[in-house]
């Protein structure tokens, strides 16, 4: 198996040694940047399998970071590590691209769970249908690829496997607790409102009418349902 290489992007050079310390003892590559631009141009040159990456950086914000990586790197998976609890700044981070969002302080084992957990669903092929298709969309579950009027389309990484749960279970309501414990393999892991804004988003994605859906509906009480 190839080692993994991961991207730190954090300015305090004892956080970055203490993760740097910890995840080469996981077994994994660590490249280091201390500011956003040095981090972007790292990302963009070594083509990284996952960033960890700080909010407040020097010369480039952390969501700026994303915003430019995305428009070059849109599968790389990024995990924001941040001072900055409040619940819009999750949202925000996660509607940028991020695939997840851990607030310091916070103990190491649950940052390189959160790690393999990402790296197990990118690897994952799934078991019982490799693609599916509706209206102009077509989802190829074996190559994580969505594509509509036969383009690919960026998505992130937790809403393409939220879309994909969703469509395993069609024509049945499935809660956010099945949601959270099936993409994110852990209870709790994040709050039923990052759902539903993902849910939001990929509304937006495939609905001619998002405020009226035809396809991911909501079951009062329960949660959603893909319906077609």
């Amino acid at each position: 198996m190839n080692q993994k290489k991961i991207l730190l992007v954090e300015d305090e050079k004892g956080i970055r040694n203490v993760l740097k310390d910890n995840l080469e003892y996981e077994g994994y590559s660590i490249i280091e940047a201390e500011d956003g631009v040095k981090g972007l141009e790292i990302a963009r040159n070594e083509t990284p399998d996952l960033i960890i990456l700080d909010l407040m950086l020097p010369q480039m914000h952390g969501y700026d970071f994303i915003k430019q990586l995305k428009k070059t790197h849109p599968a790389i998976p990024i995990i924001i590590v941040s001072a900055k609890s409040e619940e819009i700044d999750k949202i925000k981070g996660l509607d940028l691209g991020a695939d997840d969002y851990i607030t310091k302080p916070f103990q190491i084992r649950e940052l390189v769970s959160r790690i393999k957990a990402i790296f197990r669903r990118y690897n994952k092929t799934p078991e019982t249908i490799q693609s599916f298709s509706f209206k102009n969309f077509m989802i190829d579950f074996d190559k994580g690829i969505f594509y509509k009027n036969g383009e690919k389309v960026d998505i992130s990484f937790y809403e393409f496997e939220i879309l994909k749960f969703l469509i395993l279970n069609k024509n049945k309501p499935v809660t956010r607790n099945d949601i959270i414990e099936t993409v994110w393999k852990a209870e709790g892991a994040i709050s039923s409102r990052n759902i539903d804004t993902h849910i939001v988003n990929l509304r937006k994605l495939i609905e001619d009418d998002p405020a009226n859906p035809k396809y991911i509906k909501t079951v009062f009480r329960i949660g959603y349902k893909f319906e077609i």
